[in-house]
């Protein structure tokens, strides 16, 4: 089965639980990476359905930012007769700094093993698809 593709997700949420404190700091988030490999039937939709998503995105506060996270999971959910692969990570509790590190660490991972990004929330400026050089 060929690939026509890879979705990398990535979520950087503080739970809304009862802060536990150790050595006084927060433990109370949690990074998780969900990677989807889809097969090419669903390359043209999955460029069509991101593309769209990152016309309408608010990239500029958290709400926005669960919505675009939102979309593109059931994009994914929508395409699931196209997975190829499927697999996920969530890192235990831990402080907002050291998440923080995590997140960046995997997002500049996935930037490394990416052709090209649909979308890329950047500082005051929220770029499409051929701003940033994607397929």
């Amino acid at each position: 089965m060929a690939l026509g593709g890879a979705v990398v997700i990535f979520a950087f949420c503080a739970s809304t639980r009862p802060r536990r404190r150790i050595f006084d700091q927060a433990r109370d988030v949690r990074v998780s990476v969900l990677r989807v490999a889809l097969d090419m039937r669903a390359r043209a939709i999955v460029q069509d359905e991101l593309a769209e998503i990152a016309r309408d995105a608010v990239t500029t506060n958290g709400e926005g930012r669960v919505v675009i996270l939102h979309e593109a999971a059931m994009v994914l959910r929508r395409l699931a007769y196209a997975s190829a692969y499927v697999g996920g990570v969530t890192e235990a509790p831990t402080t907002r700094q050291s998440a923080r590190k995590s997140f960046q660490a995997h997002v500049a991972n996935a930037r490394a093993l990416t052709v090209g990004e649909r979308i890329r929330n950047t500082p005051r400026a929220r770029r499409t698809p051929i701003e940033i050089g994607g397929c």
